[in-house]
């Protein structure tokens, strides 16, 4: 399996990851703890932390210490990253299997 598949993978594998991936678009400039995230897409924060730890792992969400509390926010750049490699990757697989296939 490549490294692009596997990163599209990762975002996709839970609904979870989804909502926050939607929550972080909607409000790019949140800076909430865990339990505050968990608790704005419906969640508990225990429900979240594999999820939340997937998305740090890709850059997509930081963790920072405010005060005594860590807290998650969105790195745009990194996202934006990720989503040109994974349109890239879409676009490498149409044009494989428009060459195998023919065109659609």
């Amino acid at each position: 399996m490549t490294a692009e598949n596997r990163l599209f993978e990762m975002l996709i594998s839970t609904e979870v990851k989804g909502d926050l991936l939607v929550l972080f678009h909607k409000n790019p400039g949140l800076i909430d703890t865990h339990e505050g995230v968990a608790r704005r897409i419906g969640r508990i924060a225990n429900s979240i932390e594999a999820d939340v730890r997937d998305l740090v792992t890709l850059g997509i969400l930081k963790v920072r210490q405010i005060g005594s509390r860590d807290v998650l926010l969105f790195d745009r750049s990194k996202d934006r990253e990720t989503q040109e490699t994974i349109v890239n990757h879409l676009k490498t697989l149409k044009t494989r299997m428009e060459a195998r296939d023919g065109p659609q």
